[in-house]
């Protein structure tokens, strides 16, 4: 993700993997090192710079930062390659202070000669001098608090992994597969900090284990159950869509939970509108697999309450295509006291009313 306008500044790589379309972040500890690789769907919200070389990345390796240097280049590397390429360019980094101050913090800059970038930046920025002054001291106690923040890092993360109600116990990249799998599925686990990082871990590895499904359903309904913010579930269904997407993988009662709780409070849509490609595997797999009234229900709320996009307006209209298609299809085939036939007539031509209306967008 790039800065904005192609200035100069700081810039989030983002990563793939050959087993899965999903994208993914690096999160670094205080070293710099890779400790986690989680999802990250909020990737259409920015701006995108294609990297002209690939990185491979593991956990436990230097992590990679990335930048849009003065003269609009693009720097990806190491700490020690960054640091190599601010050595070499001081002169010129020193004339751009924005990108000089956000690069300070990584090479961990001591105080005194970073009030002069700040000086230099607020100068920049700021017209008022009241406004500078303001700034520059915001930006000392930034600089006072990270400091504080990466002295106590190790007692921060200990006393927090024992709040956490379960852990991994030793990093993720020490563990096999196969305990992972077992701690994912022992449900004393299923509120623990890692959790959703964990599964992702093992399904990146693991695409084909259907294991993993059932594992994502358990968890899912868990916190359905104990009425959790449904929020947190997005990169977990996310990924269970792309099983079902690529690898034909059934995920049963996902339809039947997901339209009800949806239809229930229709405005948890707007956690998953993002990408837009989210959008559309969510919406047509309500439409094949959940329960009629609840989807049309949802889909109507979605008419009235959300922006008039090109790619809302299509995943809408693909859905409403998908359950007056297999409405008829049930209609052809319809056996007496097995079916409501006027319920799903009223069904079908609501679907036919919500799809002309679209058309008229």
């Amino acid at each position: 993700m790039g800065s904005r306008s192609g200035r100069p500044g700081m810039i989030v790589p983002i990563f793939s993997s050959p087993q899965t379309n999903i994208p993914y972040v690096q999160q670094m500890d205080e070293f710099l090192q890779i400790r986690e690789v989680i999802p990250f769907l909020e990737y259409e919200n920015y701006p995108i710079v294609l990297a002209e070389n690939q990185r491979p990345i593991s956990i436990g390796d230097n992590g990679l930062i990335a930048f849009r240097s003065f003269d609009g280049e693009i720097i990806c590397g190491d700490f020690n390659e960054v640091l190599q390429y601010v050595s070499a360019h001081k002169e010129s980094l020193a004339n751009n202070p924005i990108l000089k101050s956000q690069l300070n913090r990584i090479e961990a800059t001591e105080l005194s000669p970073s009030y002069d970038v700040w000086r230099a930046v607020a100068g920049q920025v700021f017209e008022s001098e009241k406004q500078q002054a303001f700034w520059v001291d915001s930006e000392l106690q930034i600089f006072q608090k990270q400091k504080k923040i990466w002295t106590e890092i190790d007692t921060v993360d200990t006393e927090t992994q024992r709040a956490a109600e379960s852990g991994l116990g030793s990093p993720i990249s020490e563990l096999s597969t196969e305990y992972i799998i077992q701690w994912l599925n022992y449900r004393p686990n299923f509120l623990a900090r890692d959790w959703t990082m964990a599964w992702h871990y093992v399904n990146e590895r693991m695409p084909f284990d259907d294991r993993l499904v059932q594992i994502a359903l358990n968890w899912m309904f868990f916190i359905g159950a104990e009425n959790q913010d449904l929020h947190q579930i997005k990169s977990i269904l996310y990924g269970l869509l792309e099983r079902e997407k690529s690898t034909n993988t059934e995920v049963p009662g996902l339809g039947e939970f997901l339209s009800d709780r949806l239809a229930i409070d229709p405005s948890l849509i707007f956690s998953f509108l993002r990408p837009k490609r989210f959008l559309l595997m969510l919406i047509s797999f309500l439409a094949r697999n959940g329960e009629m009234d609840d989807v049309l229900r949802l889909i109507t709320f979605c008419m009235k309450e959300l922006p008039k996009e090109g790619y809302i307006v299509d995943a809408l209209k693909y859905a409403l295509g998908i359950l007056i298609s297999q409405t008829k299809m049930i209609e052809d085939h319809w056996i007496p006291q097995t079916h409501n036939r006027e319920f799903e007539q009223q069904q079908i031509q609501l679907a036919q009313s919500l799809e002309e209306q679209l058309d008229s967008y």
